[in-house]
């Protein structure tokens, strides 16, 4: 895609300065030169994040360890004098336990049984409610409406945000992806109404999970949102 641009950028100057081109020619390359630097700014966040989180390396498979776990063969200790005795000694009748012994070990086994069955009904309880809290949508129409207000009325969306901030809604709420954002940029200025944007946004908000991304951010989004449709 860069590539793409760098060639229109080049023809564009080129037909300027042949004397082939215009004032609209300057302008058309200025706007690609933007989009360009714009483009490697992200492919550098991304440098930089891969920089920061490396892929792990590969596992080494364990047959390449020669680990031998086979015991080695130890040779019987002689018994001491006692100990001796005590195995030539003719075997004694063992009598069973008594009953008011047999309670404490029931007991033990009771208690443990009641300990391993309640950490086992925990752990799916955690992990449902977790998924619960990541899975809940978005309530985008409450949102945008506490949004009103905090942002100055604006007839377009495009164009009322930084470079900064542009960056920064690419990242955080469209993957990183400059023609998704462009998208929803279009579609946010092509609608007269709330209502009309409304499906578009809940499409977006689903495919990049913004209730998981950074609420200042989203926040900032949709108070541009909000003063576009005031």
């Amino acid at each position: 895609m860069v590539e793409e641009l760098t060639h229109r950028l080049n023809s564009e100057v080129f037909a300027f300065t042949n004397g082939e081109g215009d004032i609209g020619s300057l302008d058309r390359a200025i706007n690609i030169a933007q989009e360009i630097s714009e483009k490697l700014i992200i492919l550098r966040y991304k440098a930089y994040e891969t920089k920061l989180y490396p892929t792990p390396d590969a596992e080494v498979p364990l047959q390449e360890f020669d680990m031998d776990l086979t015991p080695s063969p130890e040779k019987p200790e002689p018994l001491p004098v006692a100990e001796a005795i005590q195995q030539d000694a003719p075997p004694t009748t063992v009598f069973p336990a008594s009953e008011e012994e047999i309670p404490p070990h029931g007991e033990s086994i009771i208690v443990r049984d009641v300990v391993n069955s309640a950490g086992m009904n925990e752990l799916p309880f955690h992990e449902d409610v977790s998924a619960e809290i990541h899975s809940a949508p978005l309530n985008l129409r409450g949102l945008i409406s506490d949004a009103k207000g905090k942002h100055e009325k604006i007839d377009v969306f495009n164009g009322n945000y930084s470079l900064k901030e542009k960056i920064t809604f690419i990242n955080t709420l469209f993957g990183g992806s400059s023609e998704s954002f462009g998208s929803a940029v279009k579609k946010i200025d092509a609608t007269k109404g709330l209502d009309e944007m409304l499906p578009e946004l809940d499409s977006f908000a689903q495919t990049y999970r913004w209730q998981d991304a950074d609420r200042q951010i989203l926040n900032r989004f949709l108070e541009k949102l909000a003063a576009k449709y005031a």
